[in-house]
């Protein structure tokens, strides 16, 4: 696969990448910091930042070394063939474990609170049919999508914001405190902050002159802030009672009314979320078939789009009996998410950043000679 042409901006990147962020963290993210950091659970997603901007500087530098070339093309060249494509499918294999996880907690969450006489995997099978429908389309519909919709996103969640707000009494906010679990949660939270690295399949897309680097690292900052601000929302509508609950968000959109007027948001949240969830599906279904074409070398990477779609349904519904875990605090998808998510890029990044080193020093002309 050569170099791609650009066909899209960074800022529709960050928004996609932002987006696809937002879709879990939404609502299972408060519950788990409520159970790493206690009352301090807005503070862990600023220190997770730092991850994030790790991750997103790495993936880019990785770009700018190998232009016009992913994570899995950059692979090869960095740790040799072999390796490379070992590296390549242990990272992409990891791409379909989380997101198959999403894909799980999605289709639980609708038909638990909405649709509960739809089988699950026909709520799952529906949704994938849609994303990969549009996944298929290209680079250019899946980084729009969210330019439509993000404005529509932020008017609704408003309408849960504002009443939280401005109520007359809320839990009285201590002065943060436990520092163990701002380094906790600032841990757990690197399972969103993962999907950044998936940019890597859309950088070769995106112009130059739209600032990439710029939009890129902002990723992270603008996920942290807003995940930040959302568990400081739930912290003064439901204080210590946020851990009892696997989705708190979805419990204030339930008891909240916007003047008087409009009462039972939760249908909004379950709005959101939905489109959340198809930005994310869609963002990884095209990342995950344009990685196992460059991993076989295959001449497009539209015909892997639907079994890719249905990869993820095996994956979510085998030897998963429910997703229920966002009220207890799992270790276990944090360090995996860790070791292949996040070091595995960074390793591939050091290899090559150390290979093009060696390259420039035996090129370096001898003044002896």
């Amino acid at each position: 696969m050569g170099q791609a042409k650009p066909r899209i901006t960074g800022y529709q990147l960050f928004l996609t990448a932002y987006v696809s962020a937002n879709a879990t963290g939404l609502l299972s993210q408060p519950t788990m910091m409520a159970n790493a950091a206690g009352e301090d659970l807005w503070i862990p997603p600023l220190l997770g930042c730092l991850g994030g901007l790790l991750l997103s500087w790495a993936v880019y530098k990785l770009h700018a070394l190998y232009p016009g070339r992913s994570l899995v093309q950059a692979a090869e060249l960095a740790l040799g063939k072999a390796a490379g494509k070992l590296a390549s499918a242990f990272y992409l294999l990891f791409m379909l474990y989380t997101t198959s996880l999403v894909l799980r907690q999605f289709s639980d969450f609708i038909s638990q609170n909405f649709l509960v006489q739809t089988p699950t995997v026909v709520v799952a099978s529906s949704l994938l049919a849609v994303c990969a429908i549009a996944s298929k389309s290209g680079v250019e519909v899946i980084c729009r999508i969210p330019v439509v919709f993000i404005p529509v996103l932020f008017g609704l969640l408003a309408l849960i914001f504002v009443p939280t707000f401005s109520a007359p009494n809320h839990y009285p906010i201590s002065w943060p405190h436990n520092p163990g679990g701002w380094l906790l949660g600032a841990y757990v939270m690197q399972v969103w902050n993962a999907v950044f690295v998936f940019s890597t399949f859309y950088l070769p897309f995106v112009a130059k002159d739209s600032k990439p680097f710029l939009w890129t690292m902002l990723t992270p900052v603008a996920f942290a802030v807003t995940m930040s601000a959302l568990n400081w929302v739930v912290l003064l509508a439901m204080g210590q009672a946020t851990a009892m609950y696997n989705y708190p968000f979805m419990t204030i959109s339930r008891n909240v009314s916007f003047f008087e007027f409009f009462e039972h948001l939760e249908s909004i949240v379950m709005m959101v979320w939905v489109v959340c969830i198809f930005v994310r599906f869609a963002f990884t279904l095209y990342a995950l078939a344009v990685g196992l074409a460059q991993l076989f070398q295959l001449p497009s990477e539209k015909p892997l789009i639907f079994p890719a779609a249905l990869l993820h349904i095996l994956f979510g519904f085998w030897g998963i009996k429910n997703v229920q875990f966002a009220s207890k605090l799992n270790l276990a998808d944090p360090t995996i998410t860790v070791l292949a998510g996040m070091l595995l890029p960074l390793l591939i990044w050091a290899a090559a950043h150390v290979r093009k080193a060696a390259g420039s020093k035996s090129r370096k002309p001898n003044p002896t000679a």
